[in-house]
């Protein structure tokens, strides 16, 4: 059997995991070698920085982490140590969705701009970009694709360039990991000047690190650059720049891919990665599979305050998708933080034990207008009754 040690912040990790072995639940910042010493298996959360300091000397023989993106990994150490390591890969994609969503339309509602018929550029294709382009097209955007790697890999998207894409979108979202060397390095991938240059709507889900957040706060203090912000990650997590958080459109504490759907998918796979490295034991994870174990949550849609129209229509899509997806509440949430005698220790609190929210393809909503029923099918992933 094997001695297993799990983030405590980790849904259902302990159920997940207790027919693998012994669990043993920390705190991260208890992810120590005297606390590892007994332990063959490591499992974390984004908010662990996994590598030799924390891992010299201890037995342990696999990391895996609660996660999509891996960067708080040093992949190159356990490599050289043969320490196997799995992540999530995905899970938390249609949460990040959710949330650019749901931005776009609030940021339309607040400003009177149609959607439909601008163009959306989506910097970085993978599992969170794939969705977000599929639902975008719901909503009547053109879209364009940026992502080198893939096009150099011989993909066929209609992949364009990153100037192409920065000249022609109308709003911008970032998908894209937090790379620092290669062909291809991403961080401070938006600088100084290409933020000078671009007009649009810009919004970053990916990594703090992709945008140079000391010339985006120079750019909107100056007023160049975008003319909306929507930033949920930030350079220096968990201190952003208080002045940025203050001067965004849509700020929110890294909690894009917080749906509690995805957390549940990530621990599954976790249970999942745990049962092929120890040879194929039978994996088992409570309330079970993400898409039976989490009811069907139902509401009501919002009265529609019509004539029909493209301004009463976009009103009442935003009211929708933040019924769903409460940015608002989690915009409020980070700002109070700055107040807070130590903020760094409040937004890490916040994630920790974030209030949360379902996928939107979780909820069936009655009451939908007839005229709205396929683009809050086709963009919200919402159920219509």
């Amino acid at each position: 059997m094997a001695r297993i040690a799990a983030d405590r912040g980790i849904p259902g990790v302990f159920e997940a995991l207790s027919p693998f072995g012994t669990v043993l639940l920390l705190e991260p910042e208890a992810m120590q070698p005297a606390n590892l010493a007994g332990m063959d298996i490591l499992i974390v959360r984004s908010v662990a920085k996994v590598g030799k300091e924390m891992l010299f000397g201890t037995p342990i023989r696999m990391v895996g982490s609660a996660t999509s993106g891996t960067d708080h990994v040093d992949k190159t150490y356990l490599s050289a140590q043969n320490i196997a390591f799995s992540h999530a890969p995905g899970a938390n994609a249609d949460s990040v969705a959710d949330h650019v969503i749901t931005a776009m339309l609030m940021l339309a509602a607040r400003t009177g701009d149609r959607l439909r018929g601008k163009t959306l550029g989506i910097v970085g294709y993978g599992h969170v970009g794939t969705r977000v382009t599929r639902r975008a097209r719901g909503l009547g955007l053109a879209t364009m694709i940026c992502d080198p790697p893939l096009a150099e890999a011989g993909a066929d998207a209609g992949f364009r360039s990153l100037e192409d894409v920065l000249t022609e979108s109308d709003i911008l979202t970032l998908h894209t990991p937090l790379v620092l060397d290669g062909r291809h390095p991403t961080r401070h991938l938006l600088g100084g000047d290409r933020l000078a240059g671009f007009r649009g709507w810009l919004i970053n889900t990916s990594r703090g690190a992709v945008i140079d957040n000391a010339a985006l706060r120079h750019c909107i203090e100056t007023g160049t650059g975008p003319s909306a912000t929507v930033l949920d990650v930030w350079e220096r997590e968990p201190t952003p720049d208080p002045a940025l958080v203050n001067r965004v459109d849509i700020g929110t504490a890294h909690v894009a891919g917080y749906a509690a759907d995805s957390k549940w998918e990530a621990t599954r796979q976790m249970a999942l990665a745990v049962a092929r490295f120890l040879g194929g034991a039978r994996a088992a994870i409570a309330p079970g599979d993400v898409s039976e174990g989490l009811p069907v949550v139902p509401i009501s849609a919002p009265p529609y305050r019509g004539p029909a129209g493209a301004e009463a229509d976009l009103e009442w899509l935003a009211e929708l998708a933040h019924t769903m997806c409460p940015l608002r509440r989690d915009h409020d949430a980070l700002r109070g933080m700055l107040a807070q005698p130590d903020p760094g220790a409040s937004f890490q609190a916040f994630r920790a034990r974030y209030p949360g929210r379902r996928l939107m393809r979780r909820h069936r909503v009655s009451g939908v207008p007839e005229h709205l029923r396929e683009v809050a099918e086709s963009a919200l992933t919402c159920r219509c009754d």
